[in-house]
Parts: structure tokens; sequence; C-alpha cells
């Protein structure tokens, strides 16, 4: 299968009814509509910056399982994030690992988002609503941050409890562009909302 079919929603459904709802300058051109720019997976554990100086092995493996879990979840090779300074309170130290990150990016970002809505979302009791917030000075850029949950319950890692049995899953930040449009749109809401409202309803 060549697209997911949230792809093909977001093209063939999305697209022709933002035409109507929103006030932007190029409302006419279904090319310069906003849309979902990436989305970005991060992990990190209290354990990374434990109580020592210089991690432990067990710090260490922890820190393999929770790369190796978002590398199998994502499909692509996760990228550390290092301190950018000491904290002395936290025990922490310049350069030390501290999380990973992925970017997804077009047909890999949808099989995610396609699988998180309708397979692991149901399965979450609390979870927060979606809220959008802009970032950026211009207003062109919006995102929504949110927890993508345990690791246990995706469909890949649901067997595998005694490595992520104590572990509170990774974060997700979706970042969507909205190409100079206003911040609301005809019926008073946000880009933002809209946008995700067709995901999410």
């Amino acid at each position: 299968m060549n697209h997911s079919r949230l792809e093909w929603y977001s093209e063939h459904i999305m697209k022709r009814d933002l035409l109507y709802k929103l006030i932007c300058p190029f409302a006419g051109n279904i090319y310069t509509l906003p849309k979902i720019q990436h989305l970005s997976l991060n992990v990190s554990s209290s354990t990374t910056s434990g109580s020592q100086a210089t991690p432990n092995t067990s710090s260490r493996q922890k820190m393999i399982t929770l790369f190796s879990g978002l590398e199998i979840l994502s499909g692509q090779k996760v990228k550390k994030t290092y301190a950018k300074k000491s904290i002395a309170s936290f025990k922490l130290r310049k350069g030390q690992c501290i999380g990973g990150k992925v970017t997804l990016r077009n047909k890999e970002m949808y099989f995610f988002l396609e699988k998180f809505f309708f397979i692991v979302l149901p399965k979450i009791r609390e979870f927060v609503c979606l809220q959008p917030n802009t970032h950026d000075s211009t207003h062109t850029l919006s995102s929504i941050n949110f927890s993508g949950g345990s690791f246990l319950l995706y469909p890949e890692l649901s067997n595998q409890y005694e490595l992520f049995e104590s572990n509170k899953g990774f974060n997700a930040t979706l970042i969507m562009n909205t190409n100079h449009c206003s911040l609301h749109t005809v019926s008073g809401h946000s880009v933002g909302n809209i946008l995700i409202s067709f995901f999410v309803p």
C-alpha cells in the first residue's frame, strides 16, 4: 500500500474543505493551504541523568531499550540529544546524553499518525485534548504537543512487557505550517484546531 488512509483523506478531503474555512491571502490556491510539516517523537528517561555524574550500566541499558523501542515504532534511527550545559542540582554534566528523537515526514508520518489515532488513542484512558500552540513570531508555524502513550500500547511492542513495564512512554510534537493564513478562520477557530479536527473529531 503506497498511501495510508490518513494521507489519502488529507489530500482529497481535508484540503478541499479548508478552502471554505480559512481566511488566507492565497485561499483560492489549494497548493498554498496550511499543512502538516513533520512529526517529532522524543524520548527521555530520569535514569538518563541519574544520581551519578556518569550513567551506570543499568542506565545505559535502559537508554538502549528506549531508543530501540522508538526505532521499531518509527522505522528510523534515533538521533541522540545531549545536555547543552551542566546543572549541578540535577547532577547533569554538559555533553551527557539525555534522550533521543526521531523526525517523521510524508508517508512515514501519516502511517504513524494513523496507527496512533485508530489503534493507540482508544486505549488511553486519560488522554489530554490536543491543543495547538503558535510558537513562531511570524505566526506561520503552529505545534501540537501530546503524549504518544506507553510503548506497550503499540502492536509492535505489546508483547515486550518485561522491557517497557516501567517506562512512561514518549512525547510527540506535530508541526504545522499555516502559510501566513489568519490565526482564526471564518468560524472563529484557530488554524491549528481546524487541521487537527480532521483527524480527531
